[in-house]
């Protein structure tokens, strides 16, 4: 570059010709922000250049030197001192414990978009459309009690930790989806595995699955508000089964979430949120990755 042109290159929006915007884009910003940032340190930039030849930058700023330790003890001091105990992040604690997880969407991004993120972690991963197809896939789920409306052998049976539930989906809603799952398991059809046949046999689920009139479903669905709100969002005995569920929503108000809690489920999170905001969450709800942490701690 020719002295004119040196002199341009460190003023805002300024480069050595018009060309050099047309042959290697920029907008003049670069060496100007570079000075500005070693004034700041007490220091400054320049340039050393021979045109058709090439340039040579460099810069300067100011520091001071440390002080080494007095003497050879404290020096010691410094090299003995303990390092301290790595915490384990999120994402390590999420890979070290393989969770059944059931993810209740409508929308298909969303679906894919969650699925692909938690089987990254070697997650086992299903998907439910909206309510009913959470409770068809419960009812092939190792909870599930009543043999006869099974479609899986018993080899096939899903397992399962937590229900990520969203709220609004067509056919059956979130809410209602959870006051159900909350009656089957207050019935009995929804329990702790047991080993072999179960000597009782369960009561049909159809008395209480979703019935198709409107009077009936608005009818049906009182009864279960009315039981939701009196008992389905307390914790349950010891030795009951309670799925956990957690409301995946963009209704984030208090009353919205307040009305996902009193409806059977047990914690929410809004949408959008990240990973690493999920596994709190999903850590104070499932009681085996609990325990783990509890052996965890020293």
């Amino acid at each position: 570059m020719t002295t004119e042109e040196q002199k341009k290159l460190f003023s805002r929006f300024s480069q050595a010709t018009p060309r050099t915007h047309v042959k290697y884009g920029g907008s003049g910003l670069g060496l100007f922000i570079s000075k500005s940032l070693t004034k700041l340190q007490g220091g400054s930039i320049g340039v050393k250049s021979v045109k058709g030849r090439g340039s040579t930058f460099a810069f300067y700023v100011s520091t001071r030197l440390a002080n080494p330790p007095a003497d050879k003890v404290a020096a010691r001091a410094v090299r003995a001192r303990p390092v301290p105990h790595r915490t384990m992040t999120g994402e390590e604690a999420m890979q070290t414990i393989k969770l059944n997880v059931l993810i209740v969407e409508d929308n298909l991004v969303n679906q894919k978009v969650l699925k692909k993120q938690l089987m990254k972690f070697g997650w086992h991963v299903s998907v439910a459309g909206n309510g009913q197809e959470a409770l068809d896939w419960l009812k092939d789920s190792v909870y599930w009690q009543n043999e006869t409306d099974r479609s899986v052998t018993t080899e096939n049976m899903h397992d399962l930790d937590i229900i990520l539930m969203d709220i609004e989906m067509p056919v059956m809603d979130g809410l209602t989806c959870a006051r159900l799952i909350r009656d089957y398991e207050h019935q009995g059809l929804l329990a702790a595995p047991h080993p072999g046949p179960s000597p009782h046999r369960r009561p049909s689920a159809k008395s209480i699955s979703p019935i198709r009139t409107e009077e009936d479903r608005k009818s049906s669905d009182s009864q279960i508000v009315q039981s939701a709100n009196s008992t389905f969002h307390e914790r349950p005995e010891e030795g009951f089964l309670r799925l956990p569920i957690l409301a995946v929503s963009a209704n984030a108000r208090m009353e919205q979430i307040e009305q996902a809690l009193s409806a059977g489920m047990d914690d929410a999170i809004s949408k959008p949120f990240r990973i690493p905001e999920l596994w709190p969450k999903i850590r104070g709800l499932v009681k085996r990755v609990a325990d783990a942490d509890t052996r965890a701690r020293p």
